[in-house]
């Protein structure tokens, strides 16, 4: 079975009853349930805008899963479909759910294409600054010798060739994991493990804090033991933690300090860490 089709026989059931909503002009169901739940509206759930559930190409060796995709993507309906007014010189609609994995597979062309539109002097957005340092100290060949010099392909080349999955895929202007009940999280991040097991992925990367990793995590067969480490860079030190294990061939490398700008507040930092990665979990240089 090819991964897309894996992918719709999995997600497919939930992205088509969103779309169908946001056409319709209705909030998404599952979205406003769980919003009831959720005291404190500056942590609810858009309804309204187009649940995130995948960046990337689905054959990508590898993924990285994500809590939530942030802010998400505001959405204007039109005869045809919908258009995400996020990114209007897109030009895609979005109807069913063959367009919506379409749309999402060339992700980082749409990026770039908004970038080169909104923003005169080009430049690079902070969180893909981030991930490409990050990404260079793990190794990736085209990132070889850029030194954080990054361009508006490197943006295209990472988020369309990197799968990145996110466990709550409706988006959030501020997340936090303790508004949903630990049940929820599990079956989220059950679906999503169920899927990458039957990809051809090599390397699965996790983000989210110790304890939000150690909630969701609910398989036996995996252990998950966090190490402690320092990283080094201009002669500043930083305490990082990894984890790493295998399952079925595949690397799961787990990432709780990586969200931290507060430590990780550098490309320089983000690419020990990278490379901390690399080298704890033996990896050679890896393309995507």
């Amino acid at each position: 079975m090819e991964t897309r089709e894996t992918f719709i026989n999995i997600f497919g059931k939930e992205i088509d009853n969103a779309i169908k909503s946001l056409i319709n002009n209705k909030p998404i169901d599952e979205c406003e349930n769980l919003n009831n739940k959720i005291y404190d509206s500056n942590f609810e759930l858009n309804a309204k805008a187009l649940p995130m559930y995948f960046t990337g190409n689905l054959e990508s060796k590898i993924i990285f899963v994500e809590l939530n995709p942030g802010n998400g993507l505001n959405v204007e309906i039109k005869e045809d479909g919908i258009v995400l007014e996020d990114f209007p010189m897109c030009g895609r609609i979005i109807k069913d759910i063959d367009s919506y994995i379409n749309y999402f597979q060339n992700f980082g062309t749409c990026k770039v294409e908004d970038i080169k539109n909104k923003n005169k002097n080009k430049s690079i957005p902070k969180f893909d600054k981030r991930q490409l340092a990050f990404f260079e100290g793990f190794g990736l060949n085209f990132l070889k010798d850029k030194e954080f010099n990054y361009s508006l392909d490197d943006i295209e080349n990472i988020r369309n060739n990197k799968l990145q999955l996110e466990i709550v895929p409706y988006p959030s202007k501020k997340f936090n994991f303790s508004n949903f009940d630990q049940d929820y999280i599990k079956e989220r991040f059950n679906k999503i493990f169920d899927f990458i097991l039957k990809t051809n992925a090599e390397i699965i990367f996790i983000t989210g804090n110790k304890q939000q990793i150690k909630n969701v995590i609910d398989n036996k067969s995996m252990k998950v033991e966090f190490m402690k480490n320092k990283i080094e860079s201009n002669n500043v030190q930083k305490n990082v933690n990894i984890a790493i294990t295998e399952i079925k061939n595949k690397k799961l490398i787990f990432i709780p300090t990586y969200k931290s700008r507060y430590i990780l507040s550098s490309e320089n930092l983000l690419y020990a860490y990278g490379e901390l990665c690399k080298n704890e979990a033996k990896i050679g240089e890896i393309s995507l």
